[in-house]
């Protein structure tokens, strides 16, 4: 239950789709009952806009009480016209904060409201009121719901200390990979180590993914001498960058086939994954460079540290290192060749353990079986 259509590989980046898909094959018939957008909705984005404009203070349209009224009317209504077993509730906080209903709910999330505040930029600078409505909503889900699911630690201890979640109803299981197409274990280790060593950087947000230390560490391993190559894609750096090494794809659709395959080829090629983000909840992509046995080089931020771990699919560098620590590891790894393969190797392995959408799905069916035992 999500106010997106999770038919829409689009929605919540690819994440609802995945989710349904992997429920789909692993626990039962799924119905959607969104995609559901209030008149009252637009009504709060102008009051949003209009509270940037006058007090420069953002105002968090998605996140308030009348939404959440509003969006507990129908989706009550549209309870009544089915007969459902479990609500599975994916980032709907707002969904679910004052739905009425006997129908045991299952909500996962990321990441929760007390976290994302003064961390992603749009999080930032809110009004009280704001931030007042954002707690009530996020702790009202978190009471309503009979299963808490966080992909990592960092979340699920959020919910817990701040919000007083029951310990016994919350679960850490790590997301998947938002891959149609899922390259063949074979494949992935068969491809050998190249000379030249690619980089790829992924990210709609040049500044928010560390864009900027991603370039400086394709510099300096260039000023060290080693032949490299870095590949941006889903932006345009703020400047122009005048070396025929570096190649900038603004963007690429995952709905179009042709685009999607440009995707797994750049993922498939790169020696290593730049993701020096400075603020992230998952990281998806880590999860789908993953697939493709591609290490990721990473920021300590947020819940990225408990999906890439060290030595397995690849390596975090603290909040604060800048592109020459970067390209110091990168030197270090790439030049041992049986380090780096094994590296590989153990990326691949991560993906077949934890990251990837069917043991997710098969740890969500254990424990929902387990929680309908108990209520009956």
């Amino acid at each position: 239950m999500t106010a997106d259509d999770p038919s829409d590989i689009r929605s919540f980046s690819g994440t609802h789709y995945f989710m349904s898909r992997a429920l789909q094959e692993h626990c039962g018939d799924v119905h959607h009952l969104g995609r559901v957008k209030p008149w009252v909705f637009t009504a709060l984005r102008m009051r949003g806009a209009a509270s940037r404009l006058f007090t420069k203070k953002r105002y968090q349209h998605l996140l308030t009480l009348p939404l959440a009224r509003s969006f507990a009317r129908i989706f009550s209504s549209k309870l009544r016209q089915g007969s459902y077993d479990v609500i599975f509730a994916p980032a709907a906080s707002t969904e679910i904060a004052l739905l009425e209903t006997d129908i045991p709910i299952i909500y996962t999330s990321d990441t929760t409201f007390a976290l994302m505040r003064d961390y992603y930029p749009f999080f930032s600078n809110l009004r009280e009121a704001s931030i007042s409505e954002g707690d009530e909503i996020e702790g009202a889900a978190i009471s309503r719901a009979s299963l808490l699911l966080y992909p990592t630690p960092w979340a699920a201890r959020s919910a817990i200390d701040y919000y007083g979640a029951d310990p016994a109803r919350v679960h850490v299981i790590s997301y998947g990979a938002n891959l149609e197409d899922i390259p063949a274990k074979q494949t992935v280790l068969a491809r050998s180590q190249s000379e030249e060593c690619s980089l790829l950087f992924i990210g709609v947000d040049w500044v928010r993914k560390g864009g900027d230390i991603a370039l400086d560490t394709f510099i300096h391993l260039k000023r060290n001498g080693l032949p490299c190559r870095l590949t941006i894609c889903g932006c345009v750096p703020p400047f122009d960058i005048p070396d025929e090494d570096v190649e900038v794809i603004p963007y690429l659709d995952k709905n179009r086939p042709r685009q999607r395959q440009r995707i797994n080829e750049l993922l498939h090629a790169a020696d290593f994954l730049l993701f020096p983000t400075r603020a992230e909840a998952v990281g998806i992509v880590v999860c789908e460079a993953a697939a493709f046995g591609t290490p990721v080089i990473a920021s300590h931020t947020g819940g990225v540290p408990y999906i890439v771990r060290n030595g397995e699919n690849g390596f975090v560098l603290p909040l604060s290192a800048d592109g020459e620590e970067y390209a110091r590891l990168i030197l270090e790894i790439f030049s041992d060749d049986v380090r780096y393969e094994r590296l590989r190797r153990s990326s691949r392995q991560a993906f077949e353990d934890h990251l990837n959408w069917d043991v997710w799905a098969a740890s969500v069916n254990r424990l929902m079986e387990e929680m309908l035992a108990q209520r009956a």
